[in-house]
């Protein structure tokens, strides 16, 4: 149903205090929603039954990057189901707004539900009113470097010898701060933050439980689909921003005409083009190695069209494309045991497909530029891709750059 009052209202309805909550914002800033309560947990195949037999169902989909068990502590509330059914979603597409009620056959079907989930409404809309005032960032702290800057060369070292031997064309690999606090954090703090400095990326924001969130500042995305058009983003390869116009345009030069970053951008390139030769006709290189300008960083940035192939659900593309060579590596399984192996944490949701599907219409992003809040402790990740070439003292200062979306908010 259309609810132009929420107009004024739209992101009070993240004081709710009916939880799970997610928030999710498109590239252009164009489409937003909202989505509060969930009535089921769900895994893939669940996902897939849920969505081909009721299509005008909206699923939030969050799976981990991979599938670790048991996961680590401070990422038990948000990976152990892959997506979830929300009660309410509110929409809000240019001007115009909209409060969508969802059901499943069980649900439609009993007034005790009904009358449950217009409680849980009410409750939801009636908290906004005495929860606006956002407080703001603690200041004690103390930081830990994971892994630290001299492990991290010990690291690379190792990558670096796989790829020369030719086991490794490429793997992608992280590091986080980590920020203790002497009070509980609150997310809202940091997505308002994050909120005001828009330089064209989507922004996810995934809350369990009070107190507790993931938010992702990411310009990638997995795959956009509406019925049988599907499209692809390939993003790999960067440099700085500038200080000056003069030389920001240097850089971007610079990054074009670099055999290394190239070579990085091709491998995601020529591999996804592959795996969607596997679900897609007809398709189209739609953007060939532009620059895409964010705040602190700027990518090549590749994207692709095709149309979709008969019986071919969200859930299916998701395991087909994920995790692509700019967060993984190549070849794809071996990438994916050096990551394992000599990362010193749980990836979780950084990096994963992270969205909103159904049947018809879905956009999944890659949850990177990320931060995971957990009670007084904020988790910074950010990632590089390491190829020949690669120096882990450049690769750090990359990192730490993609990391600034969070660090210059403290």
């Amino acid at each position: 149903m259309a609810c132009p009052e929420i107009a004024p209202h739209f992101m009070e309805l993240l004081t709710s205090s009916l939880f799970p909550l997610c928030y999710f914002k498109s590239r252009n800033g164009q489409e937003e929603v909202i989505a509060m309560g969930s009535w089921q947990e769900l895994d893939n195949c669940a996902t897939s039954e849920l969505i081909a037999s009721f299509p005008k169902l909206t699923i939030i989909y969050k799976t981990p990057f991979s599938n670790k068990s048991p996961c680590s502590a401070e990422w038990s509330l948000f990976t152990q189901h892959s997506a979830y059914l929300p009660i309410m979603l509110f929409f809000k597409q240019k001007n115009n707004y909209s409060l969508k009620i969802q059901f499943n056959d069980n649900l439609s079907q009993t007034n005790e539900l009904l009358e449950q989930c217009c409680t849980k409404i009410e409750e939801a809309l009636c908290s906004t009113c005495s929860q606006k005032n956002i407080p703001l960032l603690p200041t004690s702290q103390t930081q830990e470097e994971i892994p630290t800057l001299f492990t991290w060369n010990i690291i690379i070292k190792k990558v670096l010898q796989a790829l020369e031997d030719k086991f490794l064309s490429k793997v992608v690999l992280a590091r986080k701060q980590l920020i203790n606090y002497d009070t509980p954090l609150d997310p809202l703090t940091f997505l308002d933050k994050v909120q005001s400095k828009n330089d064209h990326s989507y922004l996810f924001f995934y809350a369990p439980k009070q107190g507790h969130a993931f938010i992702s500042k990411t310009p990638e995305r997995l795959f956009w689909q509406n019925k049988n058009i599907l499209e692809v983003d390939a993003i790999a390869g960067t440099r700085l921003r500038g200080d000056t116009p003069e030389e920001d345009t240097r850089l971007a030069a610079e990054l074009l005409s670099s055999a290394k970053e190239l070579a990085e951008h091709r491998i995601v390139t020529q591999t996804i083009k592959k795996k969607l030769e596997l679900i897609c006709a007809d398709i189209q290189l739609t953007e060939c190695e532009q620059i895409n300008k964010l705040n602190y960083v700027q990518h090549i940035r590749s994207q692709f069209k095709g149309l979709l192939l008969p019986k071919i659900d969200p859930v299916s593309i998701i395991n087909l494309l994920h995790p692509t060579p700019a967060v993984g590596g190549d070849p794809q399984e071996i990438a994916c045991q050096y990551i394992n192996e000599l990362e010193p944490f749980e990836r979780g949701l950084y990096a994963a497909p992270v969205g909103i599907i159904s049947q018809n219409q879905s956009e999944v992003i890659v949850g990177i530029r990320s931060i995971l809040i957990d009670g007084q402790q904020l988790h910074i990740f950010g990632g590089a891709g390491i190829v020949a070439g690669s120096t882990g003292i450049a690769e750090w200062k990359e990192i730490t750059a993609k990391m600034n979306n969070f660090l210059n908010l403290l």
